[in-house]
């Protein structure tokens, strides 16, 4: 506004010393008319120019509103450029409810074992792992794309099967865990909690890198991303085999099993 101000003084001065000019001499006449112009000119072209990069501000202004406003209704909350670097720690400690579906999930569940060892000792809490059936005709396709040998990929999806009932059993079965084999491999990753939802990108390629993670929120007042992942991850539970429930009386048997 400070700018605005200034210019229209300038272009004010101009019209005073244009009317001022008409008055005097004819030497001071050419003078004041010259100093007038200069006045009307700069300040006239600098109310232009602010005004049209106003205008483009304002649109670029609104422009992000739409954006923010767009995301906002979506429920999505967060994007991480590499999954690794994201804190899963107040999801997996906090929320009552966690669903995760992974290609084998034991190198997730080493690096967050403490997180998930506070998760068992509270009573109520339900955990669930998806993870591809290791008999199933997929895992070949999961160790070539993960540069692992067929038998490397099974061992990885038991050890992690195992690691987490022995984690559970430790902490005395406080909550609920349910693990299932689901009879493909997942596109993507998910950790689906009581009110989040993660989501994390696998690359077209084969190898490993850096993939982000989305994060979505529940919203209470509308559909939204979180409830996409939520219905999926629902039918995805009815179209899996459940092999081991703590909550059914052969826990277990399947204790024994890993």
């Amino acid at each position: 506004m400070k700018t605005y101000a200034i210019l229209i003084s300038f272009v004010a001065s101009g019209l005073v010393l244009m009317l001022i000019a008409t008055w005097c001499a004819e030497w001071a006449q050419v003078w004041l008319q010259q100093l007038a112009a200069v006045l009307l000119i700069g300040g006239g072209l600098g109310i232009i120019d602010k005004t049209l990069l106003h205008r483009d501000h304002f649109d670029n202004t609104r422009q992000l509103f739409l954006i923010h406003e767009s995301t906002v209704q979506l429920g999505l909350t967060n994007i991480t450029r590499d999954a690794n670097q994201f804190m899963y720690g107040v999801l997996v400690r906090k929320s009552p409810s966690l669903s995760m579906v992974l290609n084998d999930g034991r190198t997730w569940i080493s690096s967050h074992i403490t997180d998930i060892k506070s998760r068992f000792e509270k009573k109520g809490f339900i955990t669930e792992l998806f993870v591809p059936d290791p008999r199933g005709s997929f895992i070949s396709l999961i160790a070539r794309k993960t540069g692992y040998s067929d038998e490397e990929q099974v061992s990885k999806i038991e050890q992690a099967k195992t690691r987490l009932i022995e984690e559970f059993k430790i902490a005395k079965c406080l909550g609920t865990l349910r693990i299932y084999h689901i009879p493909y491999f997942p596109t993507h990753s998910v950790f689906l909690g009581s009110d989040e939802a993660l989501v994390s990108q696998y690359g077209v390629s084969s190898g490993r890198r850096a993939v982000p993670l989305f994060s979505y929120s529940r919203l209470s007042d509308s559909h939204c991303l979180y409830d996409d992942v939520k219905d999926d991850v629902d039918k995805l539970r009815m179209e899996s085999e459940c092999v081991y429930d703590s909550a059914s009386g052969d826990a277990g048997k399947a204790v024994a099993s890993y």
